[in-house]
This record gives structure tokens, C-alpha cells and sequence, in this order.
């Protein structure tokens, strides 16, 4: 459910163009007009969000491997030599950089 609430009957009307009136008397803006939009609408969308987008679409792979490694962690198989030595030189590249 949309947690923007409707205007109205959620009728949409025509969609105006923006024409220019003049500014309300007693204004500081004596004279110049300002524009009037009516019935335009505008989103704007950050690339930020559309990431956002883009990783809720992706499939999620991350439970296959977490899975593996769980099994591979009671089978006694997760921590060999080989992948420590590499956690270990990955650890100390970290620190010297």
C-alpha cells in the first residue's frame, strides 16, 4: 500500500502548461510576475536509488555460498592451511598499506 495518500477522488485531470501571473499586491515583488505550474508533477530519482533498484533485483547468491561454508565449517573442512596463510597475507598487506 502507498503511503502517499490520494488528492480527491485519484481522478487525474489535464495537465496544464506553465503560464505567467502576476505576484499577489503587497508583495516586495511588485510588478514581475511568477510562474504558475498547474497539474505538473515531477520526480526526481538519485543515482543512489537506482542502485538501490538495481541490487533489490539481483538474485541472492549470498545464501548458496553462507550454506557452504556452514557445511564446510561442521564437515571440519572451512579452515585449512592454505586459506589461513592467505588471511594472513591478506592481514598483513592491510596493515603495511
Amino acid at each position: 500500500m502507498s503511503e502517499i495518500a490520494s488528492v480527491g477522488h485519484g481522478m487525474v485531470g489535464m495537465v496544464g502548461r506553465v503560464t505567467e501571473r502576476p505576484m499577489v499586491e503587497g508583495s516586495s515583488h511588485l510588478g514581475r510576475t511568477a510562474p504558475s505550474v498547474r497539474g505538473v508533477d515531477r520526480a526526481d530519482v538519485s543515482d543512489h536509488a537506482r542502485l538501490l533498484e538495481r541490487l533489490q533485483q539481483m538474485p541472492d547468491v549470498r545464501a548458496e555460498h553462507v550454506e557452504a561454508i556452514r557445511e564446510a565449517i561442521r564437515n571440519d573442512t572451512y579452515l585449512t592451511d592454505e586459506r589461513l596463510s592467505e588471511a594472513v597475507d591478506h592481514l598483513m598487506s592491510d596493515l603495511l598499506d
